[in-house]
């Protein structure tokens, strides 16, 4: 009977990689395989397997370079009788993944590093399946280009606004931003701009229409017939292999992409988020505080 680890992630896609992150230690520590993790978003919450969105055999292959082998995500077999040890029985050990995250990104930022950290590991250790992978080559020229990371989807405009009814520790951090806002910002930081990348969750050719307003050419992967995980996870490649990348330091989706992408030594990343004005981070996406982001030195 095999010992399998059982993982119930939470949050968007960067939120779950983060928590997943989380279960590879305890996988490393205790000895244990993990079971494939799902995925998935709205109607196919935790539906969507890990293996329709990333090559499995790759992630095990890295991961066994950086953890000597105790690291690996298993596919389910339903004629193997399993040992399952799942999310509960971590509880009952205090081992919240999510809040044990908040404490590892607290010693990494002490550290003033990624390396050598489990989520360093993980994101190196991510490559999108094939089927994904032919949709991310068919933006041949995305290393020419710049991709910008536009949160104004609903949900994030209600959690902006109540973000911004509390107490603000700085007034020149900006929780939400107005399209016409961010193009102004966009056009006058980067004039000589080429077609633009973006990636978003709702009302994409709204989006292209308002941008074309402004003589700015775009493009953008959505495909409704995938999960939105799996269009999120597609995008996150893109990003990460554009010329240039602007997002905002609130959210781990734009952090994790500035992460790679100095771990690819392709920094270039921006924020939108601080003192109205698109600033380039040197924080390599550790902080999601937009001072630190830009003033920290990883």
């Amino acid at each position: 009977m095999v010992d399998i680890l059982c993982v119930n992630l939470r949050g968007g896609l960067c939120n779950k990689l983060i928590c997943f992150s989380e279960a590879c230690k305890i996988a490393q520590k205790e000895d244990l395989k993990i079971l494939e993790p799902k995925f998935g978003w709205g109607k196919n919450w935790h539906k969507v397997k890990f293996s329709e969105i990333y090559d499995i055999d790759f992630f095990n292959e890295k991961m066994k370079q950086f953890t000597n082998g105790k690291v690996n995500v298993i596919i389910e077999d339903p004629l193997e009788k399993y040992n399952r040890r799942d999310y509960k029985y971590y509880k009952k050990k205090r081992e919240y993944l999510w809040s044990n995250s908040i404490k590892t990104f607290r010693k990494l930022r002490a550290q003033k590093t990624w390396d050598n950290s489990m989520i360093s590991y993980v994101i190196q250790s991510l490559r999108l399946n094939k089927q994904n992978q032919e949709i991310v080559d068919k933006f041949e020229d995305i290393k020419n280009i710049d991709a910008l990371h536009i949160r104004i989807e609903s949900d994030w405009i209600k959690y902006a606004k109540d973000k911004a009814k509390g107490k603000k520790s700085d007034p020149d951090q900006i929780y939400l931003i107005g399209l016409k806002t961010l193009i102004s910002l966009y056009k006058s930081t980067f004039p000589n701009r080429n077609t633009t990348f973006f990636t978003t969750g709702e009302n994409h050719e709204n989006i292209k229409k308002e941008l074309l307003l402004s003589n700015i050419y775009s493009c953008y992967h959505y495909n409704n017939n995938l999960d939105y995980e799996i269009n999120a996870a597609i995008n996150f490649e893109l990003c990460c292999q554009a010329n240039r990348f602007i997002g905002i330091s609130s959210s781990t989706y734009s952090n994790l992409i500035s992460f790679k992408r100095s771990l690819n030594n392709r920094h270039s990343s921006f924020i939108y988020n601080y003192k109205n004005a698109i600033l380039e981070r040197h924080d390599s996406g550790l902080y999601a505080n937009p001072k630190n982001a830009v003033t920290k030195i990883m």
